[in-house]
């Protein structure tokens, strides 16, 4: 009888002890470890990656607005300026967006720059705006300009929405039948890469911060492309229906 009982007592330590063994600690602490440890699920399914850190340059560049400096060179360009006021605003901008590019390829460098860069933008930003007085400084010349911005914010979302738009701006202008053709897959494509960049936008907007830039850069090479199919008549035409509509 004794035999037996020992033999029944071995069995159950031999299926018992390694199934306690392999029992997970159940502990807080070691909760907590094991949560942290677990990676978290990507909506795919798959393990969350990374997510990538944004360059110092790149967080400057949204931080300081280079994409409305350069729709303001556009802006510029389009204004009923006399010509020596008109020049003087564009070498302004173009200034003011050299100096800044030079900080920020100094950060490319050395991120560890980023504070040295904006230590130094205020004095530029002062001295841009001194270079800008014949405008800044007069109320008509200002509004012109506030009026011009309004109205290529609009002309890119309206690119960005499709080509109809754009080409019916282009109709009341006076185009071409030859004309409309040969600007269609230009205006096409243009509005095919505005759509793209503004899905990007966190907002659904050209105007976020995130693409701006991008957005306004795409929208400046498209705007170029098709000046250079209009005729000067055409061209001022499309600039006063563009304010008009904004």
């Amino acid at each position: 009888m004794k035999k037996r009982l020992i033999a029944v007592a071995c069995l159950l330590a031999c299926t018992t002890l390694p199934a306690l063994a392999k029992a997970p600690d159940l502990s807080p602490g070691a909760r907590t470890v094991a949560l942290a440890a677990k990676p978290k699920p990507a909506a795919n399914g798959g393990a969350a990656a990374p997510k990538a850190a944004v360059p110092a340059s790149a967080q400057l560049r949204q931080e300081w607005k280079m994409g409305d400096l350069k729709l303001t060179h556009e802006a510029i360009d389009d204004a009923s300026y006399p010509p020596d006021v008109r020049q003087s605003g564009i070498e302004a901008v173009d200034w003011f967006l050299g100096q800044q590019e030079t900080l920020l390829t100094d950060v490319d460098s050395k991120p560890e720059n980023v504070a040295k860069a904006r230590q130094a933008r205020p004095n530029l930003e002062a001295q841009f705006r001194q270079k800008m007085a014949a405008i800044y400084g007069n109320p008509q010349f200002k509004a012109e300009l506030d009026r011009r911005l309004a109205a290529l914010d609009k002309e890119m979302d309206d690119m960005a929405d499709g080509a109809q738009k754009l080409f019916a701006k282009l109709d009341a202008s006076g185009i071409t039948p030859k004309q409309k053709a040969d600007l269609k897959p230009l205006i096409t494509a243009a509005a095919k890469q505005m759509k793209t960049v503004k899905d990007k936008a966190d907002t659904g907007s050209t105007k976020d911060t995130k693409v701006r830039e991008e957005a306004v850069q795409k929208f400046r090479q498209a705007k170029a492309a098709i000046k250079q199919q209009l005729t000067p008549e055409q061209k001022e035409k499309l600039k006063k229906k563009q304010v008009e509509d904004n």
